[in-house]
């Protein structure tokens, strides 16, 4: 009814969420955002979102390639015969990645068939099963003079912020021993703070006979 009228203050706390959640605000997901604020009708509420789902499922070249779009923005090509990505995530991770994932999805096939054989429970022992042999004392190693001569320092700190700490933290199993004080002999304060009542020497408190 009124095109260039604005309707802002409606959608504002949306748009503020949406901020907050995505840092990529800016693109074709406000876009979206606007076209979808704009339809004033349930109906043509309905054909936005339609619209969206529809740009943002894969589209497949053939049984196994498909193409993964993010907001129309972004192209990943994803091959499910050979378990590759355009993002290299596939390949170097040999698991599904976030593209390969949607192809799953889509397909209502299971992602855990295209992870490789590394991730199982079965290779996991088998990297324990071998022989460990010992390697013996050190005077006994094969060092070259190469690796005897380099000098590794530790590497380099930053202080982290905040106020550093006064107390070391304990160690498991370590128990803690609790403050002496050195005026009444009691625990749990020291001489400063010490509030006791202290008996006096005995050649002190005692009189002289008479």
């Amino acid at each position: 009814m009124y095109p260039d009228a604005a309707f802002g203050i409606c959608v504002q706390h949306l748009a503020a969420n949406l901020k907050t959640r995505y840092k990529d605000f800016k693109g074709p997901l406000k876009t979206y955002f606007d076209g979808a604020s704009r339809s004033y009708l349930l109906s043509r509420s309905y054909k936005v979102v339609a619209s969206i789902l529809q740009r943002s499922e894969p589209r497949p070249a053939d049984q196994f390639e498909y193409a993964v779009t993010n907001n129309a923005a972004q192209i990943w090509i994803v091959d499910m015969s050979e378990r590759t990505c355009t993002c290299r995530r596939f390949q170097v991770d040999q698991i599904p990645s976030p593209h390969a994932m949607a192809v799953c999805n889509h397909r209502r096939i299971d992602p855990y068939n295209y992870c490789s054989n590394y991730y199982t429970k079965d290779y996991l022992y088998a990297c324990y099963a071998h022989v460990v042999h010992s390697i013996g004392s050190a005077e006994g190693w094969d060092v070259s003079e190469e690796v005897r001569l380099q000098i590794v320092n530790p590497p380099t700190t930053k202080r982290g912020p905040g106020r550093p700490r006064v107390h070391r933290i304990p160690s498991q199993g370590e128990e803690h021993e609790p403050n002496r004080c050195g005026r009444c002999n009691g625990y749990g304060h020291n001489r400063q703070t010490c509030t006791n009542s202290v008996l006096l020497h005995k050649r002190l408190t005692t009189r002289p006979d008479t």
